[in-house]
């Protein structure tokens, strides 16, 4: 595993490089020729990793897409075998809401260099396992309550209020193209949940 350097610790270590091949005078400019031939990698410090998105888009992107294949996937069951057409209706619009976002964070990702899980974590799988098992009110009424109490929601609000260290622009307009989607899916469960 190598060390992710500071710009300070890297141009630190690359005079005592350039001191070496170097002595006298000539270290320091020879320091500085070996950091223009050799370009620093991102500091973690900054906030910045190797793909050139911030932390936080990472961890965005990273409980992202797992809740959003999740619930593609509950939705799918729901809108086929929902008791109450209300419940596979709503079933059916966030399946596509939740496939348009995916699709877009996935390009999105593609674009950026970020790299997203492909499967659901075991809590996630626990859930589509569980709704599975389920038929008639029961599986209406578990599906709205795990969509009303959306758990990577929250992950929205971290993205679009920690602007300062972020590098890619595109990140955040997703965040903030998505989120009110996701709300106004989760008070639409809480909705439907009351009438059952």
């Amino acid at each position: 595993m190598q060390a992710h350097l500071t710009p300070t610790r890297s141009l630190d270590l690359t005079r005592k490089v350039a001191s070496r091949l170097y002595p006298g005078r000539l270290a320091l400019g020879a320091a500085l020729f070996l950091v223009a031939l050799f370009p620093l990698r991102a500091s973690p410090q900054l906030g910045i990793s190797e793909t050139g998105v911030s932390k936080t888009d990472k961890a965005f992107a990273n409980e992202i897409a797992p809740g959003l294949l999740r619930d593609m996937k509950l939705a799918a069951i729901v809108a086929h075998r929902g008791e109450e057409k209300a419940v596979r209706e709503f079933a059916s619009a966030v399946l596509d809401h939740r496939t348009k976002a995916h699709g877009e964070l996935r390009a999105l990702a593609k674009k950026t260099r970020l790299v997203l899980p492909d499967r659901l974590g075991a809590h996630q799988q626990m859930q589509v396992n569980q709704l599975e098992k389920l038929s008639g009110r029961a599986l209406d009424k578990q599906f709205l309550q795990l969509i009303a109490q959306t758990d990577y929601f929250h992950f929205f609000g971290l993205e679009l209020n920690n602007g300062a260290l972020r590098a890619d622009q595109e990140v955040q307009a997703f965040a903030k193209a998505q989120r009110p989607i996701i709300r106004d899916d989760m008070e639409r469960a809480s909705k439907l949940l009351k009438r059952q």
